[in-house]
């Protein structure tokens, strides 16, 4: 398969995550949180950064997204923790969930203890995080500086 190709099929596949996602009469809420040393890394070339920083502004502005970068500045904050994701549903039908990450593998979460520590560690990050417009404001320098 060719670069060309595979370039068509992660578009195709883009659009459709988009509209599975986002563009229903109730679209997945996703709040999110990044490190500013996460934008920094170039993986895949500029013009790859580029885009993917792109994708993120575009992101950004859909209702549904709220997106926080954790700055340098408060980057002893940020750097002590391995990735997370917490997975909340509607009503009381289906629990809570967390997937942990490290380089020793993933985690699954679901005991109400640990589940309480990471919305807790959550609500800490966001509170010394960027707020949405400042961190549309940084990831377009940081693209910027690409161009």
């Amino acid at each position: 398969m060719g670069v060309d190709q595979i370039d068509g099929l992660v578009k195709v596949r883009m659009v459709r995550q988009r509209e599975k996602l986002f563009e229903t009469p109730n679209p997945l809420e996703c709040d999110c949180l990044i490190t500013q040393a996460a934008l920094e890394f170039q993986v895949g070339g500029p013009e790859v950064h580029r885009r993917q920083l792109q994708h993120l502004l575009d992101l950004s502005e859909h209702p549904a997204v709220t997106m926080r970068v954790i700055p340098y500045a408060k980057g002893e904050e940020g750097c002590q923790i391995s990735g997370f994701r917490i997975l909340q549903f509607p009503g009381d039908q289906v629990p809570d969930v967390a997937f942990g990450e490290s380089v020793a593998g993933s985690l699954t979460m679901d005991d109400p203890r640990d589940l309480r520590r990471l919305h807790r560690l959550f609500r800490g990050l966001t509170d010394v995080a960027l707020t949405p417009v400042e961190t549309r404001d940084l990831v377009a320098r940081i693209k910027d500086r690409e161009d």
